[in-house]
């Protein structure tokens, strides 16, 4: 039976990702694809699951899970449904981890060998009255300025909205619910790490531009800022290092990068993920900022081939499944079978 493999991806990340190239690889290996959406589910081919799902669908689980949108939980349930039927790229709760930055910030603390700058989380239930409040969090957790607001939720277009604040006299610009972090000054430089997971050592580093180095003497206004502006490949913001400040000669320790892969790839049990890495520039620490799911793949030339190779590692590892399930039927069935023979002979 020809293997076939679904798919859901929103038209922006399905041209993004110039997605019609996998679905060429497919085609050449006899493998069928299928686009998952309403019409599949209210058609007969949802009778019989793909073998595999490679799914987008963060928009719709951030609209389940940070809105309560029924709606939503309706369409991802039929995805649900499916469970031991087929194998999802990726798991549904795996992904939820990711998508509010308290919780992803504190399941990646737990990891003891990685870095996470210190955060508070300030929730809908402060208001601008409360920023003594708030900065006596900050110097519990021993967070000094200045310090980087995120949206606490993880993804989304306005996920990417950013402050830096330099004083307590600027916390009245917090917008909540977000997360205050430790900013850290990194030279300007922020590495990328793309994993496509059929094994540890299979990311992608890229370097791209980041925020330039701000003193601690500095007291500004607060810096609003949109990241993906900061820090895309066509990056240009009076944020980053001015031409005249050249970078090109930080490098990152692919070792070190190997195993904080291999760590955050078994703690959400992902793969795809995008990480974001940065490096302290006084004390070479490398921190984790950031870990997406399914990313852009920016600058990773061979993403589509390597989604092919790992869902090829799927299929293979199904077959062999399969062929073992059912060798140990057919010897069952035939040890079954010369036990009733043996019984009815006749012993004379």
């Amino acid at each position: 039976m020809e293997p076939t493999i679904g798919y859901y991806l929103p038209c922006k990340k399905y041209y993004k990702l110039h997605f019609e190239q996998f679905l060429i690889l497919c085609k050449r290996a006899q493998i069928k694809t299928i686009e998952i959406n309403d019409d599949y589910f209210n058609s007969i081919h949802s009778q019989s699951p793909p073998n595999i799902i490679v799914h987008k669908l963060t928009d719709i689980l951030c609209r389940e899970v940070l809105n309560d949108d029924k709606m939503a939980h309706q369409f991802l349930e039929k995805f649900r449904q499916m469970k031991g039927r087929t194998i999802m790229i990726d798991n549904l709760e795996s992904i939820s981890q990711l998508l509010n930055r308290h919780v992803q910030y504190s399941l990646l603390k737990e990891i003891q060998t990685i870095y996470v700058p210190p955060f508070i989380s300030i929730t809908d239930e402060f208001t601008a009255n409360d920023c003594q409040k708030i900065q006596q969090l900050l110097t519990n957790n021993n967070i000094q300025y200045p310090i980087i607001c995120k949206p606490i939720q993880a993804h989304g277009s306005e996920s990417h909205n950013m402050k830096i604040i330099f004083d307590s006299s600027h916390l009245i610009d917090i917008q909540y619910p977000c997360i205050l972090q430790q900013f850290i000054n990194h030279d300007g430089i922020l590495f990328k790490i793309f994993l496509v997971g059929i094994n540890d050592d299979n990311f992608y580093i890229v370097k791209r531009s980041s925020i330039r180095n701000f003193t601690i003497t500095q007291s500004l206004e607060t810096i609003s800022f949109h990241s993906s502006e900061v820090s895309s490949t066509q990056a240009c913001s009076n944020l980053n290092n001015g031409e005249d400040i050249i970078v090109d000669g930080i490098t990152i320790d692919n070792e070190r990068i190997k195993e904080l892969v291999r760590l955050i790839k078994k703690k959400f049990e992902l793969n795809l993920l995008g990480i974001d890495v940065i490096i302290n520039c006084q004390t070479q620490q490398y921190a984790v900022i950031d870990v997406n799911y399914f990313p852009g793949y920016e600058g990773m030339k061979d993403f589509n081939q390597q989604l092919f190779n790992l869902c090829e590692n799927i299929l293979n590892e199904q077959s062999l499944q399969l062929k073992s399930h059912l060798n140990k039927t057919i010897f069952k069935n035939n040890s079954v079978s010369l036990m009733k023979i043996q019984s009815s002979k006749i012993i004379y």
